[in-house]
C-alpha cells in the first residue's frame, strides 16, 4: 500500500469528506470515545477547524476577530466571546 500525504484543502470537497472520515473513524473507535461523529458536528467540522489556531492547513486570517463565531462542544454564539 502507498501512503501519499496532502496538505487538506479545505476549498476541495474530496478533502473535507476525508477530514470527516478520518476524524468520524478515531471518535467511532473506543480509544476515540466509542461513538461517531454526530450529524451537527460533520457539517461543522471542517469550518471550525478553517479557523482553529492550531490549524496548519490555511494560513489564519489577518486578525483572530476575523475568525467567524463557531460554537464548539455545545457552546452557545458569541461565549466565547464573553468568556
Amino acid at each position: 500500500m502507498k501512503l501519499e500525504i496532502h496538505q487538506a484543502d479545505f476549498d476541495d470537497p474530496a478533502h473535507r469528506a476525508g477530514i470527516v472520515e478520518v476524524l468520524d473513524s478515531y471518535a467511532s473507535d473506543p480509544v476515540g470515545g466509542g461513538e461517531p461523529l454526530s450529524s451537527e458536528v460533520r457539517q461543522r467540522l471542517v469550518p471550525a477547524l478553517r479557523y482553529h489556531p492550531s490549524g496548519i492547513s490555511e494560513p489564519l486570517p489577518p486578525a483572530a476577530s476575523a475568525a467567524p463565531d463557531i460554537p464548539l462542544n455545545g457552546e452557545t454564539q458569541g461565549s466565547r466571546l464573553a468568556a
